[in-house]
């Protein structure tokens, strides 16, 4: 690419004639008309798109099909870009979002939905996990579905007193857990380290995640 460069631009830009000061008009070269053309065709064939005369919108879709409708992302904005909209849950007339209705269907929906509308994924406040599709890791799961969280067994760690003998509910912020119930006394989780797998009682513990940043979740439209 680039900019025109034939007679009469002014600063690479083109410029009308002026008769008063016999500013003559840029020159229209085949350089640049080429190199328009060249940029915007590799676009096109770069979606895997053959031209067609005949289909004046073969750019917009080339561009569509690159940042593919239906894709999630995570954006560190309060708001989404241009052509994204909030993974949040919102029920969405079909006819103002078609290509996104499209490629993800009802498949959101909740019984009672409209048959006029469908619904984008609401992701606020989870974390994504792959659809297992067959592979028999998370069996069960129906694509798309919600999954509460569960016990988490603790891997083999070095001993510790300091966790093994939590008792009140201060301590937990120290080791990066919620704060949990009062525990009388006693140990905290009755064994930790020694090789072998415990499971914690998520009434005591509170909730189990990873350290995480929260970002906006939205999807391509």
């Amino acid at each position: 690419m680039h900019r025109i460069d034939g007679a009469g631009h002014i600063n690479n830009q083109f410029v009308t004639e002026d008769v008063a000061t016999n500013r003559p008009p840029t020159e229209i070269t085949a350089d640049i008309l080429n190199a328009l053309q060249e940029e915007l065709v590799s676009v096109i064939l770069g979606a895997n798109i053959a031209l067609n005369k005949a289909d004046n919108a073969q750019l917009s879709k080339a561009i569509a099909q690159m940042i593919g409708v239906g894709q999630v992302a995570f954006f560190a904005t309060a708001v989404p870009p241009t052509g994204w909209i909030k993974a949040n849950g919102s029920l969405l007339l079909i006819s103002d979002y078609q290509r996104l209705y499209g490629v993800i269907g009802a498949s959101f929906n909740v019984a009672g939905d409209p048959v006029t509308h469908f619904r984008v994924p609401d992701l606020r406040g989870e974390f994504l996990r792959a659809h297992d599709d067959g592979r028999g890791i998370d069996t069960g799961r129906a694509f798309g579905s919600r999954q509460d969280g569960t016990q988490l067994p603790f891997d083999s760690v070095p001993d510790s007193s300091f966790i093994g003998n939590i008792s009140n509910a201060s301590a937990p912020d120290a080791v990066g857990l919620d704060d949990f119930p009062e525990y009388a006394g006693g140990s905290f989780i009755s064994t930790i380290g020694g090789g072998s797998l415990i499971a914690a009682n998520v009434n005591i513990v509170g909730t189990a995640r990873p350290r995480n940043v929260a970002l906006l979740a939205a999807i391509k439209y």
